[in-house]
């Protein structure tokens, strides 16, 4: 079978580029023709999605090539798309019209207008809401998002058109129970939303719990230092639990992000060495 996967970024920025780096060989192994479709080049120089894989046609439809790229895609003829949800939904749709498509939809893909799905005044809580017209009413007052109201509008439009994809391509893949009771919730057939693992596993777990050894102090996080993923509790956190220990403690960040300086600037005021790895 030849399949296309189609994602946004070609630069190892998250866990949805992570899935499919990690996908790509496992496919290949199983004897699939496989290709990439990317929306985004950015930096060439970092770590990328398909490094280390020869062969792997590729082609990048960024703004100036995206016509380009769908002849050189046509030309391919791919037998199913596997598609990521890209940033312009417009890509993701013509993907669909001319492909058999299966779109995993991360991060609440068509069903939030910020993506976000929580309230933040007066106080931080799960947003419950069926995405429609209405959730306009809530954006500015509750902080779904930010505070700009063509920032609203714009994103809005974007995830109402995410929602029609959703509901016109012939299958989606929804990492949790409760992704898949999402889309089922905004109108999908049960029977086209399938759940599937996020990462695939390639890993056995150990059979015995590690043994005890020596406290380091150090406190790990792994991810992206990004608001929706902790990034401003990590700081206050780490100060928190060394108040209750008794003891110092370290915070150390596998992973980079837009918030790093912020984290860096937060440990000095709260008195937590913070050590960014990259």
């Amino acid at each position: 079978m030849r399949i296309t996967l189609a994602t946004s970024n070609r630069c190892m920025v998250g866990g949805v580029v992570t899935y499919v780096r990690s996908l790509l060989p496992l496919l290949a192994a199983r004897g699939q023709d496989l290709a990439l479709l990317l929306e985004h080049e950015k930096d060439p120089a970092a770590p990328g999605v398909a490094d280390g894989i020869s062969g792997l046609p590729c082609w990048t439809a960024g703004p100036g090539r995206r016509a380009q790229a769908m002849q050189d895609l046509e030309k391919w003829r791919p037998d199913v798309v596997f598609a990521q949800g890209m940033a312009d939904p417009e890509l993701d749709a013509a993907l669909m019209e001319r492909w058999p498509t299966l779109l995993f939809g991360h991060a609440y893909y068509g069903t939030c207008v910020s993506g976000l799905k929580r309230f933040a005044f007066p106080a931080v809580r799960a947003c419950q809401r069926t995405f429609g017209l209405g959730c306009l009413a809530c954006y500015l007052p509750l902080r779904c998002g930010g505070l700009n109201p063509f920032a609203m509008q714009r994103q809005y439009s974007q995830q109402a058109r995410r929602l029609r994809i959703l509901q016109d391509v012939r299958l989606v893949a929804a990492a949790s129970r409760h992704m898949r009771a999402e889309y089922v919730r905004h109108g999908l057939h049960e029977e086209r939303v399938r759940l599937l693992r996020l990462y695939p596993a390639t890993a056995s777990p150990t059979p015995e719990p590690p043994g005890s050894r020596k406290m380091t102090g150090n406190i790990l996080f792994a991810g992206r230092l990004s608001a929706e993923k902790g990034a401003r509790l990590l700081v206050p956190a780490v100060c928190h639990a060394a108040r209750l220990l008794g003891r110092p403690l370290e915070l150390v960040v596998a992973g980079s992000g837009p918030l790093a300086a912020e984290v860096e600037t937060q440990g000095r005021r709260m008195g937590v060495p913070v050590r960014l790895t990259g």
